[in-house]
């Protein structure tokens, strides 16, 4: 018969055949070195605290990350992912200090904030989108315009300021 079988796999090279989810073996010997120097060396960070603490300081750019790799396979660009980051939190940061909302809502205040943030980022991506599906306009155009205009938007909000807390005795 013409056909012996199933066609032949192609041949990996040794690098990929070690490497970890795509990443080189040579940046995880890397991390896994200075992980372990830290660990030897370094009392506090065998702490649980320090260990709770890198991991909050990681998950923001993890959970941006796949957001960004689902684009970035679809053969997208989206340069406007930071200001709208901080947009975000700029809402949610001036709701819960807005001394009317803790007032009104005290504890309930968390879920509002959450929410205004969800929907201020929800918005600012319906309109990058949009201008990209309907107007069709290029994505790297459109996400460097919303880049300036979100962060912008950011500091007008804030008038330039960091924001800040209510008083002491507010619940939040």
């Amino acid at each position: 018969s013409p056909h012996a079988g199933p066609p032949a796999a192609p041949k990996q090279s040794l690098r990929q055949r070690c490497s970890f989810f795509g990443v080189p073996p040579g940046v995880l010997f890397g991390i896994l070195f200075l992980l372990i120097l830290l660990w030897a060396t370094t009392p506090s960070f065998r702490q649980v605290s320090t260990m709770q603490n890198l991991a909050q300081q990681v998950s923001l750019n993890a959970i941006i990350s796949v957001g960004m790799t689902f684009v970035i396979i679809t053969a997208g660009i989206d340069l406007s992912v930071g200001s709208i980051l901080g947009l975000v939190g700029t809402l949610t940061a001036m709701t819960l200090m807005a001394p009317h909302l803790v007032a009104r809502f005290g504890d309930m205040t968390m879920i509002v904030a959450i929410v205004v943030g969800l929907l201020g980022g929800a918005l600012v991506g319906f309109i990058n989108g949009a201008a990209m599906a309907w107007l069709k306009m290029q994505p790297f155009i459109v996400t460097l315009a919303t880049m300036w205009a979100v962060r912008g938007a950011a500091e007008v909000l804030t008038n330039g300021s960091p924001v800040g807390t209510v008083s002491p005795d507010q619940p939040l």
